[in-house]
């Protein structure tokens, strides 16, 4: 019910939004203007839209990955049934072999919850999403006598013309803004400027017959643009021909001494304009969310109402259940482990104690760590891939000067050069990673989910302790976690945020539009930008992980008892408890030898005193029904 509760809460927190936004702001084209105005502004109002947006993202999906586990982990009776076919299913972690053993109503349940995340991994993070402005300028070198009423300038070029008489008249009415040299260069440090437009770069040196000394027009198609605010020497494209990059560093540090085209520069008259970034909210990714949203609402309201009988989602759940009423069909070999049932070994088959520290590698089957190896390992190539067709584009090879480009920083030569239809399309691509890493984090999560299962599981022969089950009775334990503690447990989520934010400066929406030096409409951009050090960053965490996970499995567990895995019926093996011994599930447990008659013994889960298995010992199970 709590999970149903905290998906309600987040479809109702967005419908709301939804409302506010249609009743307060003019749609139009399935898109709304929320702000418009201040690029710093909307970069933080964005910040925290989107932080609301992955805290109610995070809840809504890991509520419903929680449902999918729920519903495809098996009631008793579906247990029962398979055990009497000699068919064992999966207890405690996520599982897709469960899907066989289940009624086809849980199984489109889980189906309908799996598709419905697809949205939200793929466009809940855009439903909200800014668009950046600039402003192509002109940068001008004049002596003082340019800005005084007796100026001498002239240009064959009538739009250059009215740009001088524009910027001529601004300083001579004060509407231009004065800048020292040194605040002058550290505004217009950037590729894409949007509080000012054209600079006036007054200088000392004197021109009886043209005030205006020398002139560039600048391009924000440039790597850096603001070349010139270092001085001459430094190219627009540093990075294409691997020459010095103009920093405002560089610039702060040769301010005493600039020169622009060979003239000394004493202070600047910029341009000022009204910035025009905005924030947007698209309503037709938004209403696409809500339907996946509710969708999940109402499987998870009908996994509580509906649901027959009481899924074993956690191994406690399990050994509770086997305790109480012992499984017939796992008699007599009470030392199984899941090799042994994979090869047909279920009944009256005694077996000799051998202990051994098994490797964590053992609690998953070849199949999940193949997967979830070839998948992670497969993602990686792809983005080293990725990674050197980047660094091809826009000619960089060097670390360093990919971490001066930034991270998921727009700049021309960083643009996908794809034509895409409609936003939807580009928000797609622009999220896909996202998808995938998601995807990828389950399968992880699962490994991590059958090697720590499996630690519990063996703690169980050096103490007793009760039971950690989904609905306590007695002096069983409530279950706060599935099978990860929190000790790995927020590293792990550590890291998939670190991985998802990462993807979203490797690969995201660029929407820019790029204003002319008359202030003009020149180009509006709607395209994918990627950032070569992003995708580094995603490169290292990611073979993080990946080494983390098998460095893990190369960790051993006690050699206290049988390794089961998530095996419903090695599990069910474990538990067959001495006769008497009728709450045992109730209170805490041990595992171990509870009968010996010098020849077979019996090991079982129990309430009562337990003594060690003997090495060489054989072990099976007592004739007594439980």
């Amino acid at each position: 019910m709590t999970c149903a509760a905290t998906a309600g809460l987040v479809c109702l927190l967005n419908v709301g939004l939804t409302i506010w936004v249609i009743l307060n702001h003019r749609v139009v084209n399935g898109i709304s203007f929320l702000y418009s105005g201040s690029c710093t502004e909307v970069a933080k109002i964005s910040l925290w839209i989107h932080l609301a947006i992955n805290a109610m993202s995070t809840l809504l999906l890991s509520a419903s990955n929680y449902t999918m586990q729920v519903i495809s982990s098996p009631t008793r009776k579906e247990i029962d049934a398979a055990h009497k076919n000699f068919k064992w299913l999966d207890i405690g972690v996520p599982s897709t072999r469960n899907l066989r053993g289940i009624p086809w109503s849980r199984i489109f349940m889980w189906i309908i919850l799996g598709l419905s995340s697809i949205p939200l991994h793929l466009m809940y993070n855009t439903a909200v999403f800014s668009s950046l402005s600039t402003n192509q300028y002109i940068y001008l070198v004049v002596t003082e006598n340019f800005l005084g009423e007796s100026a001498i300038y002239n240009s064959s070029t009538p739009e250059f013309l009215r740009i001088l008489d524009s910027m001529n008249a601004k300083s001579k009415n004060g509407t231009l803004l004065k800048l020292e040299a040194t605040a002058c260069q550290s505004e217009y440090a950037r590729t894409f400027v949007s509080k000012v437009r054209n600079v006036l770069l007054v200088t000392t040196d004197a021109n009886s017959t043209n005030n205006v000394l020398d002139w560039e027009r600048t391009s924000s198609y440039d790597e850096t643009p603001y070349a010139w605010i270092c001085g001459d020497g430094y190219p627009v494209n540093p990075y294409t021909y691997n020459k010095p990059v103009c920093t405002a560093a560089v610039a702060a540090s040769i301010v005493s001494n600039w020169k622009v085209k060979g003239h000394p520069i004493s202070y600047c008259l910029a341009e000022p304009v009204v910035e025009k970034c905005q924030l947007r909210f698209s309503l037709v990714i938004m209403v696409i969310v809500i339907i996946s949203n509710l969708l999940k609402v109402l499987v998870m309201l009908s996994t509580v109402w509906k649901l027959d009988g009481k899924p074993l989602v956690t191994i406690g759940d399990a050994v509770s259940s086997f305790l109480e009423n012992p499984d017939p069909t796992t008699r007599g070999v009470c030392l199984s482990t899941k090799t042994d049932v994979t090869h047909g070994i279920w009944q009256n088959t005694p077996k000799i104690w051998t202990p051994k520290k098994m490797l964590w590698f053992k609690a998953a089957s070849v199949k999940r760590w193949l997967t979830c190896n070839i998948l992670c390992c497969g993602t990686i190539g792809v983005c080293g891939w990725l990674f050197r067709l980047g660094m091809n584009q826009i000619g960089v090879y060097d670390i360093k000067r990919l971490y001066e480009l930034g991270f998921g920083a727009v700049s021309s030569n960083s643009i996908i050069g794809i034509s895409f239809p409609s936003l939807l399309a580009t928000v797609l691509l622009a999220n896909l990673p996202q998808g995938v890493l998601s995807f990828l984090y389950l399968t992880y999560n699962g490994l991590f989910s059958c090697m720590l299962g499996a630690q519990e599981w063996s703690r169980f022969a050096r103490h007793r302790k009760p039971l950690r089950v989904t609905s306590p009775e007695g002096k069983q334990r409530s279950t706060y976690y599935l099978q990860l503690p929190y000790t790995y447990a927020i590293p792990l989520l550590v890291m998939s945020g670190a991985l998802h934010w990462l993807m979203s400066q490797s690969l995201f929406l660029a929407l820019l539009t790029i204003y002319d030096e008359e202030g003009g409409v020149s180009e509006y951009i709607s395209s994918v930008g990627y950032s070569c050090i992003g995708i580094f960053g995603g490169l290292v965490v990611g073979g993080i992980a990946v080494l983390g996970g098998i460095i893990t499995g190369f960790r051993r567990y006690d050699k206290g008892m049988p390794l089961v895995g998530s095996c419903s019926a090695a599990i069910s093996a474990a538990c067959h408890r001495p006769s008497d011994d009728l709450s045992a599930e109730l209170l805490p447990v041990q595992w171990g030898v509870v009968e010996d008659d010098g020849s077979i013994g019996h090991c079982s889960f129990t309430s009562f005193g337990v003594s060690e298995p003997l090495e060489g010992r054989r072990y099976a199970g007592h004739d007594k029904e439980e």
